[in-house]
């Protein structure tokens, strides 16, 4: 049995999909970039695929952290917002700085930190928006547990956060809401093209993007996201199997265990002393530097 703090955050800025390399017109689809590019609108011009990292600076919104144990009821673990949907459109540095100190004390007093892909998000985007904070951030990163990134250390590919919840029972992450969405609400709608779901979603949620209650309405979806965090974790400590449904509907063949330490899974640290994951006929994983090259 062990304790644990799961966080996640929420970007204040979002990015387009695409910007064409021809006219500058940004845009996004609903089509995945996987599926093969769609060429600009405008001009029918070949389009680049934007990484978070060619729109910076976004600007840190809001964060939540749940503090749970793996061998209690999760009625009685505390979660807890970070920001304010009435002051600003990014979290202040003192606000950060807090949210930082809180996470350190923790692992220092040996609570197990947690995110789901915070080594390939959250984390490198947190050393980029807070730099004078980039070294606390990465000791953060290599001593706390990312179960997406140990998935990815030993199968070679990860699952999102809601079909990872879902397959081991638990609710998953809120309806009617999606990451991308929550930068448009939060900050008001973008200076590119939205995608026909984005625009629709955000419709539906009857709230004006920008205002205090879509604010709210972020802050509550990043806190269902950190409560979604622990469950996964806590049943994945426990020692539970993760069988999932995959993109044609069947159950995963090979469901997945993940080594623990004890009564936790492995450090970040730990997974990258695992060998490079391998592949098979017609799949070859992408480099694990893709992920935890910036530490």
């Amino acid at each position: 049995m062990s304790t644990f703090v799961s966080f996640d955050i929420e970007v204040a800025r979002g990015f387009p999909q695409y910007r064409c390399k021809n006219c500058g017109y940004m845009y996004s689809t609903d089509k995945p970039t996987y599926q093969g590019l769609t060429v600009c609108p405008k001009c029918q011009g070949e389009p680049h695929v934007m990484d978070w990292r060619d729109y910076i600076p976004l600007g840190l919104s809001c964060a939540a952290t749940t503090v749970g144990d793996t061998g209690r009821d999760s009625e009685t673990w505390i979660t807890r917002a970070w920001g304010d949907p009435t002051q600003g459109t990014q979290m202040l540095y003192d606000q950060f700085d807090e949210l930082l100190a809180y996470l350190e004390r923790a692992v220092a007093s040996g609570v197990v930190c947690v995110t789901w892909n915070g080594v390939g998000f959250d984390l490198p985007f947190l050393a980029d928006a807070y730099p004078y904070a980039k070294e606390q951030i990465k000791a953060l990163t290599r001593a706390h547990c990312d179960p997406a990134f140990q998935m990815f250390c030993e199968r070679g590919y990860m699952i999102g956060l809601d079909k990872a919840a879902h397959a081991l029972g638990a609710a998953g992450k809120t309806e009617g809401m999606r990451g991308d969405l929550a930068p448009l609400l939060w900050t008001g709608l973008p200076d590119w093209e939205m995608s026909e779901s984005q625009g629709k979603m955000i419709a539906e949620t009857g709230l004006v993007p920008g205002s205090s209650e879509a604010r709210q309405h972020v802050i509550d979806y990043v806190k269902q996201d950190a409560i979604t965090t622990a469950l996964v974790y806590a049943g994945l400590a426990r020692g539970e199997r993760c069988a999932w449904i995959t993109s044609n509907g069947a159950v995963s063949k090979v469901p997945w265990l993940p080594k623990r330490e004890g009564d936790r899974l492995l450090t970040v640290e730990e997974c990258q002393r695992l060998p490079e994951p391998k592949g098979w006929t017609g799949f070859t994983p992408k480099p694990r530097s893709n992920y935890d090259g910036w530490l």
